[in-house]
């Protein structure tokens, strides 16, 4: 439960400075309390303000640092990439080799096949 002199903002508590009451039950401020008060109120706000840009810088290390991790895993991944291809553009070369050679063996089985049967 909040204080009676507090109200919340959202993410933020703030607290009411209430001059004290005289005795004839109306609030009596002065200009020098009124200074006080527009002086506490603003020390208050300069330290939020000083709070939140010190969590807004430290967000954007945290995001560059993200960006920086990101850009360093693409680029890993792209070597990925580029190293598999290439070992498939080698795999590919050495098997089409292979089926032309054994294309060529079965050429030259039928064609002794068909000279053999020729013979007979």
């Amino acid at each position: 439960m909040l204080p009676l002199n507090a109200f919340r903002a959202p993410g933020k508590l703030h607290y009411i400075w209430k001059a004290p009451r005289r005795a004839e039950g109306r609030t009596q401020v002065t200009i020098e309390e009124r200074f006080e008060r527009i002086e506490h109120l603003t020390a208050g706000l300069a330290e939020e303000r000083r709070k939140d840009r010190e969590e807004y810088r430290q967000l954007w290390r945290d995001t560059q640092r993200q960006l920086n991790d990101l850009t360093f895993k693409i680029a890993d991944t792209n070597d990925a990439i580029s190293r598999l291809a290439d070992e498939t553009r080698a795999a590919d070369r050495l098997f089409r080799e292979a089926d032309q050679r054994l294309g060529d063996r079965i050429d030259s089985l039928v064609s002794a096949i068909g000279k053999w049967m020729s013979k007979e």
